[in-house]
């Protein structure tokens, strides 16, 4: 219900479905260091967290966990349609095909998903195309800082991806390592077409696989880049494309 705080007192998990839906105005669920196991069948298109619709979510210090190493579409955190929330302190760890850790979407009709705040987490993924923070449609005004992002064995995945119209947010003080020697076509920080009058500041990439790149921008609007750390190695990598 609206205006509630949910704190948990042990670790919780779920055999399908999404784990937690917030459905509710000012909603903060505390998870105090405790888990969240979700989906651990294996069943696609299950969630960690849903947060759905609403303004001013807050979550915090949780553990939150894929519960299973198949299935597909499984981000730990999918954020459609929101506004004003709060995402601090979380740790992700996912392992789904096309799931990851943090997803921020909005729908033709709907409120758009701004002025979030996501910051100082910890997320970490594996299977391929799982990206650890990524913006589908339609976002401004976010503030994604303090972030640490593991890319681990995912082909065609990213650290941070911005597709079209993530507009007006900024980007400040993440690190972001690709981690596998043997994943492809990866990028530690892409831009598609279409994103713009984007800050991104003070990020450390370290790339380590074959074809992967450090910052791929696809069209510039205007975004600007400041303090970017790139270091790469693996065959046919380079810093900037």
């Amino acid at each position: 219900s609206s205006d509630t705080l949910y704190a948990l007192l042990n670790n919780v998990s779920s055999v399908s479905g999404d784990c937690f839906t917030v459905a509710a105005n000012n909603v903060t669920l505390d998870c105090q260091g405790y888990a969240i196991n979700y989906s651990y069948s294996g069943r696609s298109n299950d969630k960690g967290i849903y947060v759905s619709g609403v303004n001013q979510t807050v979550v915090k210090n949780c553990l939150i966990l894929d519960g299973a190493d198949n299935g597909s579409n499984r981000p730990g955190m999918h954020i459609l349609n929101a506004n004003n929330g709060t995402f601090e302190n979380n740790t992700f760890i996912t392992f789904g095909n096309n799931s990851g850790g943090i997803r921020l979407e909005s729908t033709v009709g709907y409120s758009d998903t701004n002025y979030n705040r996501i910051q100082d987490n910890r997320i970490k993924t594996f299977g391929n195309k799982s990206d650890g923070i990524a913006f589908l449609s339609s976002s401004v005004l976010n503030n994604i800082t303090g972030n640490q992002i593991v890319v681990s064995t995912s082909d065609q995945a990213n650290g941070i991806y911005l597709n079209s119209d993530t507009d007006n947010s900024i980007f400040n003080n993440n690190t972001i390592t690709m981690s596998s020697a043997t994943a492809g076509n990866t990028r530690a920080f892409y831009i598609s077409a279409s994103s713009n009058f984007n800050r991104i500041s003070n990020m450390t990439i370290v790339t380590s696989n074959t074809n992967g790149f450090g910052l791929q921008v696809q069209s510039n609007g205007d975004n600007v880049f400041e303090n970017i750390s790139i270091t790469t190695s693996g065959s046919s990598a380079s810093g900037l494309r």
